[in-house]
C-alpha cells in the first residue's frame, strides 16, 4: 500500500493581510491596498450544513438521514490589531463617521463620530500560503474594543466585523500597494482620564467598547449571499480602574452626574501632536461595589454608558498623526 503524505500545515507568521476602501459597499476595492498588521483573526463566510428533511420517498432504511443542504453564507469576522498611530484611521473610518482632516505640514487631526453610517466599507485581502488568497468584500465594523493598560503589550482594537461577501484567487486583487505604515503603537505612551476636562487621578487601566449595531440583512434578491448592511443603534459603554480616587466618581454615580469622559493617549514626545483621544459625552457611571483587597491603598473600578445631546454625538475619537488623509 501507498502511504498517503499530508502537506504541511500552513503558519500564522507567513499570512499577509491588505485592506482597502470600497467605492460601493461589497464591491472590490481596485486602488489603494495597504499592509496592515494583526495579533489574530477569522476570515470568510462559513456555510453550515442544514438538514431539510423531504419525506415520501423509498430510501435505503428508515433511519439515517438524508442529504444536507448548503446554508447561507455567514459568520463574523474578528480582528485584534495594535492601535498603531498610522492604521488605526482605516479601522475607525470602517466603524464610524470620518470627517476631513484639519492640520497641515505633517501633523493632521483625524475627527471619528459616532451616530452615522461608517464613511467606507472595506475590502480585506489575505494571503494564507503560496498561491493561496481570499478577500472579504463589504467590511464593517460591528463592534470596536479599545484596550490599554501599562503592560509589556501594545494596546488593540479587539474588532468584531461584518462582511458582505468574498472571494478566492490565485493572486492579490488588482491595484496599487502601498508602503506598510511605520511600527507605532502605543505601549508607552501616557494615558490620561479626564472628567468634564479635569484629570481625575491615575487610570491603571482603560476599556471602552462600541457596540455599533451592525447587522446583514438578507432580502429576496435571488442571490446567496447578503444583500447589504443594516446599521442600528450603537451602545457605547466601558470601564475603567482608578488607583486611589474611588469616591470622586462614587459619588458621581450616587448623584447621577451627567458629564464628558476623556480617554487620552499621548506621545511622550509629541503630545500635541501624535494622540488618540476618546471623547465619550453624557456619560453616567454605575455605582459599584466597594472592594477591599489588602491593607493599602483601595483601587476601584467603575462601568459607564455614553449617550447623544441635542448637538453632540455620544463618541467622538480624534487621531493626530502624519497621515494627511484617509
Amino acid at each position: 500500500m501507498t502511504a498517503t503524505i499530508l502537506p504541511s500545515q500552513s503558519r500564522g507568521r507567513a499570512v499577509q493581510t491588505r485592506l482597502a476602501f470600497e467605492a460601493t459597499a461589497g464591491v472590490l476595492a481596485t486602488s489603494g491596498w495597504k499592509p496592515v498588521r494583526f495579533y489574530t483573526l477569522t476570515a470568510g463566510m462559513d456555510r453550515p450544513l442544514v438538514k431539510d428533511d423531504q419525506l415520501g420517498l423509498a430510501m435505503n432504511n428508515v433511519r439515517d438521514a438524508t442529504k444536507r443542504r448548503k446554508g447561507l453564507p455567514g459568520g463574523s469576522l474578528r480582528r485584534t490589531t495594535p492601535i498603531n498611530l498610522s492604521e488605526a484611521g482605516y479601522w475607525l473610518s470602517a466603524a464610524l463617521t470620518r470627517a476631513d482632516a484639519t492640520g497641515a505640514d505633517g501633523d493632521y487631526v483625524h475627527t471619528f463620530t459616532s451616530g452615522g453610517n461608517p464613511t467606507q466599507t472595506l475590502s480585506l485581502s489575505h494571503l494564507w500560503e503560496t498561491g493561496h488568497y481570499s478577500t472579504d468584500l463589504g467590511v464593517a465594523v460591528a463592534e470596536l474594543a479599545i484596550s490599554a493598560a501599562k503592560t509589556d503589550q501594545a494596546a488593540r482594537f479587539n474588532m468584531t466585523l461584518v462582511g458582505l461577501g468574498e472571494t478566492e484567487g490565485e493572486a492579490w486583487p488588482a491595484g496599487a500597494v502601498a508602503a506598510a505604515a511605520a511600527a507605532d503603537d502605543f505601549s508607552d505612551w501616557r494615558w490620561r482620564v479626564l472628567w468634564n476636562d479635569v484629570a481625575i487621578g491615575t487610570a491603571l487601566n482603560v476599556d471602552v467598547n462600541l457596540n455599533l449595531g451592525v447587522e446583514r440583512v438578507n432580502g429576496l434578491d435571488g442571490d446567496e449571499w447578503p444583500s447589504f448592511h443594516h446599521f442600528g443603534e450603537i451602545d457605547p459603554t466601558g470601564s475603567f480602574r482608578l488607583y486611589g480616587h474611588g469616591k470622586v466618581f462614587r459619588d458621581f454615580a450616587a448623584t447621577n452626574d451627567v458629564g464628558v469622559l476623556t480617554l487620552e493617549a499621548t506621545h511622550p514626545e509629541d503630545e500635541d501632536n501624535r494622540f488618540l483621544r476618546i471623547t465619550n459625552a453624557g456619560v453616567q457611571v454605575s455605582k459599584p461595589q466597594r472592594e477591599i483587597s489588602g491593607g493599602g491603598q483601595t483601587s476601584a473600578s467603575f462601568n459607564f454608558g455614553a449617550s447623544q445631546g441635542a448637538d453632540t454625538p455620544a463618541v467622538t475619537i480624534e487621531l493626530g498623526n502624519g497621515v494627511a488623509a484617509y
